[in-house]
């Protein structure tokens, strides 16, 4: 179920919806019937990440995205996210990640705090190309999404994550591989975050939303 384009006022009704209906099956992207998942197991997929993964910073985050995702689509979701990391340490323990889990899918998610620290979108998208490139060595169907809006009061930020996202779109074509873009997503509403980056209850679920369009 997609939230591009739709007023406002209609994505968070159905985003409420979805807070009800997190158990409900199954996703909204491909099948995935012609990928080698080689000795992977399909029915599981790793989210990580920064503090937006792991989660519950906002007091109102009832539920992270990866349990969300679990919800809406039946795989098992590990949440590997880690709170205050950089690209450059999230590419450093991509292996590791799924040489313990075995997963299907990666769900990538980072570059927030490269922003707050202004390190070049050269840095930064050869991390995530890094980790796209361990998850398909790996026979890991890759997933990567674009960062959320960063807002004030970290707006001196801003702007270098519009330029991440930017270079995150083009990566993802480059890699012909599927494309959860938040920043188009979140659009300009303040009211899905706690504190201008961190989503809160109905901005979780829009995150949960767009991963789960993109898996089986």
């Amino acid at each position: 179920m997609k939230f591009r384009g739709a007023p406002l006022a209609f994505s968070l009704m159905v985003v409420g919806l979805l807070s009800a209906c997190d158990s409900g099956g199954g996703g909204g992207g491909s099948s995935y019937g012609d990928f080698d998942f080689g000795d992977n197991d399909r029915n599981v997929a790793v989210a990580i990440g920064d503090s937006i993964t792991s989660g519950n910073v906002c007091d109102d985050e009832g539920t992270t995205y990866p349990d969300r995702i679990a919800g809406m689509t039946g795989l098992t979701v590990i949440n590997a996210g880690i709170s205050g990391e950089r690209s450059s340490s999230t590419a450093s323990r991509t292996s590791r990640e799924l040489n313990r889990h075995n997963p299907g899918f990666l769900l990538i998610l980072t570059g927030h705090n490269d922003a707050i620290f202004d390190r070049s979108v050269e840095s930064v998208i050869g991390n995530l190309r890094s980790i796209v490139q361990q998850a398909k060595g790996n026979k890991t169907a890759p997933i990567l999404a674009t960062l959320v809006p960063i807002n004030p009061p970290r707006s001196f930020a801003t702007e270098q994550a519009r330029n991440y996202n930017a270079a995150i779109r083009q990566l993802a074509k480059d890699e012909g591989i599927p494309l959860v873009d938040l920043e188009k997503e979140f659009g300009n509403s303040l009211d899905l975050q706690c504190d201008g980056l961190h989503p809160n209850d109905r901005g979780s679920a829009i995150i949960a939303a767009s991963f789960s369009d993109k898996l089986p």
